[in-house]
């Protein structure tokens, strides 16, 4: 009962195409999301936006991991997901954004904002100006969630207090990679969020990567 986009989207959006992964870790994230908000304050939001939708693979079971109350937008720059989800996902908002900020969306709208791997295919320039558009858009007592690559020691050491990018292709495609230290997260957001937690394990290891709670303020 879970919609599910056309096979050139879903590879495009996810880098493959197993429709049972696709519906089950849709689930899996949905979960996990909730888990973090519930812990962190938030356990029924009336208003929640995800940063980089796709085509509603996490919106898709938003209700029933979150309650119906919770009205549910969804944000993408990818023009042919948000055409696709308008059609068979009609419990969320999807508006198409440009890849820059701002949004024409208001300010304070959202009691839970979260992004699963965005930050993770943005510079840190352009991931700076988000974060500034994500702290104008969340509501007062609201938490942002992010997540960045979960790293190993090796990959701490390397790093240092840095971002490393993998380029190569478009900023904001799949395979331009961002990999964040957690002082360079931390520097990111610097006088906008302060950072309630930094989670590697629990609902975060279900997602697979770091997640970052946020609180407005810093």
């Amino acid at each position: 009962g879970v919609p599910v986009p056309p096979g050139a989207l879903l590879f495009e959006v996810t880098g493959q195409s197993h429709i049972g992964a696709y519906v089950e870790r849709g689930r899996l994230h949905a979960g996990a999301i909730a888990a973090i908000a519930h812990d962190h304050g938030v356990p029924a939001p009336r208003a929640v936006l995800e940063w980089g939708c796709g085509p509603g693979r996490v919106l898709s079971h938003l209700h029933a991991a979150l309650g119906a109350q919770a009205a549910l937008t969804g944000l993408d720059s990818n023009a042919r997901a948000i055409a696709w989800a308008q059609r068979p996902i009609r419990s969320t908002a999807f508006v198409r954004t440009a890849p820059e900020p701002p949004t024409d969306l208001p300010d304070g709208a959202f009691e839970l904002i979260y992004a699963i791997s965005v930050l993770t295919h943005l510079s840190p320039e352009r991931a700076q100006r988000w974060l500034v558009e994500l702290r104008r858009l969340l509501a007062p007592g609201g938490i942002a969630v992010l997540t960045t690559y979960a790293l190993s020691t090796a990959e701490v050491e390397a790093l240092g207090d840095g971002v490393a990018v993998l380029g190569g292709a478009p900023e904001g495609a799949r395979t331009y990679v961002a990999r964040h230290s957690d002082a360079a997260m931390r520097a990111l957001c610097e006088g906008l969020f302060t950072v309630e937690a930094h989670l590697t394990d629990g609902p975060a290891e279900i997602i697979g990567q770091a997640a970052w709670v946020l609180r407005a303020g810093g």
